[in-house]
């Protein structure tokens, strides 16, 4: 062969492979393009989903807080303190007296005490102390006289209508289950039977079923 053909070869040979690296190039300049556009479409989608968040979790915080300024939630709180002050003082008067003090003076003696009802429970031992200790404080000390028998069980409210707490099988209690107690619009329509048995001493909350 001669050397022109060689030389000749080489060129082509030469182009040939600027040719396929060129277009290798442009393979590769084509996938950055398109990687960087996914990316971008990504970062906007991430964001979209942030704002969307943000403004799922202020329309939480907006409806929580129009949930906790429902007239029903204050009056649901007022019935609750009432039902634990309630429970509390009847089981002051028992105590009270169990100790001699007459019925025409609990009410004398409760307001003398200064007696806080705290917890959902009275403290029978806490109540009887608070009691004993009134019997040292002038002008309270005459509303103590000789220790009087415990009175009789006072009959059970009413049976409870549709949706109110359930009774034990002696008849001796009127239960609510903490799921009662939730719910204001039960509430409010039991409450009458809620403070008779407060004032009888057969109220009790109990825990829900499958709690």
């Amino acid at each position: 062969m001669a050397e022109g053909d060689g030389d000749g070869t080489a060129a082509i040979e030469l182009r040939w492979k600027l040719e396929r690296r060129n277009e290798a190039l442009k393979r590769t300049g084509s996938q950055l393009n398109a990687t960087r556009k996914q990316a971008r479409d990504l970062t906007a989608e991430r964001d979209a989903a942030l704002r969307a968040r943000d403004e799922a979790m202020a329309a939480a915080d907006l409806a929580r807080k129009a949930l906790d300024e429902r007239p029903e939630k204050a009056e649901l709180e007022r019935l609750k303190g009432e039902l634990r002050e309630g429970k509390h003082r009847a089981a002051f008067d028992r105590l009270a007296r169990e100790k001699g003090v007459a019925d025409d003076a609990l009410d004398l003696l409760y307001t003398s005490s200064g007696y806080k009802a705290e917890g959902d429970a009275p403290d029978d031992a806490a109540i009887g102390t608070l009691i004993d200790g009134l019997k040292e404080k002038p002008g309270v000390a005459r509303l103590f006289g000789e220790p009087a028998s415990p009175p009789p069980t006072p009959a059970p409210p009413p049976p409870p209508g549709s949706g109110q707490g359930a009774r034990d099988r002696g008849g001796h209690k009127f239960k609510v289950t903490v799921d009662q107690l939730s719910d204001g619009a039960w509430c409010m329509r039991n409450a009458a039977a809620m403070r008779q048995a407060q004032m009888d001493g057969t109220f009790e909350i109990v825990e829900s079923p499958g709690r």
